[in-house]
């Protein structure tokens, strides 16, 4: 396997330093090399990892290293901390693309809102301490521009709506998150992208809350497709009683996708890769990303 230069970055919350150290060894075994390891900083409130000021120089100096990618420790609240802070000028230079998932998908949103900047919805760095090799293999898929060698489980249709090919750039997001930044975007700006959404710990009414407050402000408006990953025990009703009927109402194409997420399997995607759905049975789609990003898989135009 050829080597990744990784910088390990934790702009949310702190971590268990022993856990970093396991997933750092584990990492030198697996052949990364880490041009950059974050530390456990003190911050206020203490689920932060330290202070705004402190996180962003840390992500500004992770981008200069010019490494393969910039693995995010963990998420946990803070990214949100970062929304007016987090200019252009921290990533759009030097391009090097964030990998995480939970509250980074706050800064995944952020570099391809304002920069066009793609990047990996994927395991966090701390996972490589519970889990084998697969990680790192599909990062060195998608980091080495090989994303069309990635092969996806299929998805599965729940509503009639759906074309024989759906075409879109690709928004994965923690639902909560979503709704966080709602104000700080224009809503319009999901239309015509396939949006793919996931949670943990969160009831079937806040899940229902969050839809339909998207609904309401116009963010669901003119969605290419809603994808379902992961959301706990909760998952069957919320699919039934809530995606379902609102997905109806609106006129988008809803698929079962339970490959991403807080739970395992946790699949890493192209944040904001131009992607097509395609029908490969009766039954069931794949996911594919558009050849440009065999190229250029942390940029488009």
């Amino acid at each position: 396997m050829e080597k990744l230069k990784i910088a390990v970055v934790a702009p949310c919350s702190p971590f268990d330093k022993d856990k970093l150290e396991l997933a750092s060894k584990k990492a030198y075994e697996l052949g990364l090399e880490l041009v950059l390891k974050t530390e456990i900083r003190n911050g206020k409130p203490a689920f932060l990892n330290g202070d705004k000021d402190e996180r962003l120089k840390e992500l500004s100096v992770a981008e200069r290293l010019n490494a393969d990618g910039i693995w995010c420790v963990r998420g946990g609240c803070g990214a949100i901390t970062l929304w007016h802070d987090y200019q252009k000028g921290y990533y759009e230079s030097y391009g090097t693309p964030l990998i995480g998932y939970s509250d980074v998908t706050i800064l995944h949103f952020l570099r391809f809102y304002r920069a066009n900047r793609i990047g990996v919805h994927g395991p966090s760095f701390l996972d490589l301490a519970n889990d084998d090799q697969g990680p790192i293999e599909s990062l060195q898929i998608l980091l080495k521009k090989q994303a069309h060698n990635f092969s996806y489980p299929p998805l599965k249709p729940l509503n009639h709506f759906v074309a024989t090919k759906l075409s879109g750039e690709l928004v994965v997001m923690n639902l909560v998150c979503l709704q966080a930044i709602i104000g700080g975007f224009e809503p319009q700006f999901l239309r015509g992208k396939i949006l793919a959404i996931e949670d943990v710990n969160e009831p079937h009414y806040r899940v229902f809350e969050s839809l339909y407050h998207l609904k309401n402000v116009g963010a669901l408006l003119g969605l290419k497709a809603l994808l379902i990953g992961h959301f706990g025990k909760d998952r069957p009703a919320i699919i039934a009683e809530t995606l379902r009927p609102l997905a109806d109402e609106l006129a988008i194409p809803l698929f079962d996708w339970p490959i991403f997420g807080h739970e395992l399997p946790n699949w890493p995607l192209l944040f904001g890769a131009k992607s097509t759905i395609k029908k490969i049975d009766q039954q069931f789609f794949t996911l594919v990303y558009d050849e440009q990003h065999d190229h250029a898989p942390i940029a488009h135009e």
